[in-house]
């Protein structure tokens, strides 16, 4: 199975675009273009649809309740949620993710978390009792972009959370299959029966 989530509108990447023109040039060509590259897989792999919401809000759509729930709902297999609880780099605080579940009906990623800070922050014990409260799955980045938290944190503190796998790569198409250390520390640490499973 490979997941493909691009950006949703964020002034990070979108900068010279309105969230409107955005929309109206983008949003459903990608839905549309992803139904497409399920169908002509079929046979070969299984290819699930998603989608990377920055929840610094300011930078998107100001509520998250303003984000097209029911397209996205309809639309896509799972969210990917970035900098959540991560204020420093303009994130939303994780009490988000009661909200986040009771208008997302899919399967949602925290992304390419920084556990340095949020276990500064929060503690990831209380972090991660957040997340299984509400049903949220712990993206495991992998890849040259991605700091490796795990050889400093104890896995046995992901007792109990849904986890993916993810590459997090922007440019180089080599880097979606980077995922060998991910998978290698899960399957030691007894984990890969935690891995997210999208139907």
């Amino acid at each position: 199975m490979v997941g493909i989530s691009d950006h949703f509108y964020t002034t990070r990447v979108y900068s010279d675009q309105s969230y409107h023109q955005w929309y109206e040039e983008f949003w459903h060509r990608y839905i549309y273009s992803l139904g497409c590259l399920k169908e002509f897989y079929s046979n070969q792999i299984k290819v699930v649809a998603g989608i990377e919401i920055d929840s610094c809000l300011y930078r998107t759509v100001g509520h998250f309740d303003r984000l097209p729930w029911k397209e996205i709902n309809e639309g896509l297999d799972y969210v990917l949620i970035e900098y959540v609880g991560e204020v420093s780099a303009g994130g939303a605080p994780p009490d988000c993710l009661a909200l986040i579940r009771k208008l997302c009906s899919l399967p949602v990623i925290i992304a390419h978390p920084d556990l340095d800070y949020l276990h500064r922050k929060y503690t990831l014990p209380r972090f991660f009792q957040m997340m299984k409260e509400s049903e949220i799955a712990l993206e495991i980045p992998s890849g040259r972009r991605n700091t490796w938290f795990w050889t400093r944190y104890d896995c046995s503190l992901l007792e109990g959370l849904k986890l993916s796998i993810g590459s997090d790569t922007h440019s180089d198409i080599e880097e979606v299959c980077n995922i060998s250390q991910a998978l290698e520390s899960l399957e030691y640490h007894n984990r890969l029966d935690q891995l997210l499973q999208i139907e």
